[in-house]
């Protein structure tokens, strides 16, 4: 396996999302100084804690989650209320570790969301933000893969990340994570503009270079045969063998009662419709309106 990605330095980032989504064993890339420095450094991203739902948030420090601070009150009402512990919070951000904020997609400046809007229109599927805030020299999230494939934009400071190849096939939430890395894993370290394409089940981490790091997570997954069968469920309750008891002494008789009314339910509710009523409701924007943004 080579010792670092795949490099593609001067592709537009619509160039490097055709590239990655290409392939169906697709491998990591790495494109230097995507963006200018104008286009992330109005982010603001220590601000954001301060409006996101605590919810959203999540505080890692060596490998392990860690509580993210929140207080709690009662409101006139005797409803129960929940806000961020600010003070708390920043005790334990000067201990060190990575601070991830989830889908803010909505808060971050539209030069930067207008990416996440060119995913969702080369991969047809829906795309989120998550941000990355890294203190101190303590190494945030274990190894680990992701069941998305993601899009990584450094915005401040430098972040070596060590990738290995799957463990896995085609990963899905739920499966067991690895305990580490595997072989030879490659390496890359990311500077400001910098971005990384991380396959879903690469396993990967991070080792920090510097006292802060922020980075930008752009994220989709693929429609699967899971998804598929999540859609099915609540649709297989207009057959009456689906709402039927299952009696002991006839297994086999209601098994292959069962598989015929899947078969019919795979007829009725089949994958092409399935596929179209999933499809991203995308954004007015369209590629050819984002311009110089993208590189082009």
């Amino acid at each position: 396996m080579p010792t670092s990605p795949e490099r593609c330095d001067g592709a537009s980032f619509q160039e490097v999302v055709s590239r990655a989504t290409s392939s169906a064993d697709p491998s990591p890339l790495l494109s230097t100084n995507l963006l200018p420095p104008s286009a992330y450094l109005p982010l603001g991203l220590g601000k954001l804690a301060d409006v996101l739902d605590p919810q959203r948030l999540r505080f890692y420090r060596a490998g392990a989650e860690v509580d993210t601070p929140i207080s709690r009150s009662v409101d006139r009402f005797g409803e129960l209320q929940t806000a961020l512990d600010r003070e708390a919070l920043a005790q334990e951000l000067a201990r060190g570790g990575t601070l991830v904020m989830i889908e803010i997609q909505s808060m971050i400046p539209a030069e930067l969301d207008r990416l996440r809007i060119v995913l969702q229109d080369l991969t047809d599927e829906r795309a989120w933000v998550n941000a990355f805030n890294s203190y101190g020299t303590e190494t945030g999230i274990a190894p680990h893969w992701d069941d998305n494939h993601v899009f990584i934009l450094q915005c401040e400071g430098q972040r070596e990340w060590i990738l290995s190849e799957p463990v896995v096939s085609n990963p899905a939430a739920g499966m067991e994570q690895p305990s580490g890395h595997t072989g030879r894993p490659m390496r890359a370290t990311l500077g400001p503009g910098d971005l990384l394409f991380v396959p879903w089940g690469w396993v990967h981490s991070t080792v920090p270079v510097g006292p802060r790091s922020t980075h930008l997570m752009f994220a989709y997954r693929p429609r699967t045969g899971l998804d598929y069968f999540r859609w099915l469920l609540p649709r297989l309750a207009s057959a009456d063998a689906c709402r039927a008891p299952i009696a002991d002494g006839d297994a086999r008789g209601g098994a292959e009662t069962l598989a015929l009314a899947l078969r019919e339910a795979f007829e009725r509710h089949d994958i092409a419709t399935f596929l179209t009523s999933r499809k991203t409701q995308r954004p007015d924007a369209k590629l050819e309106d984002l311009g110089g943004m993208l590189g082009d």
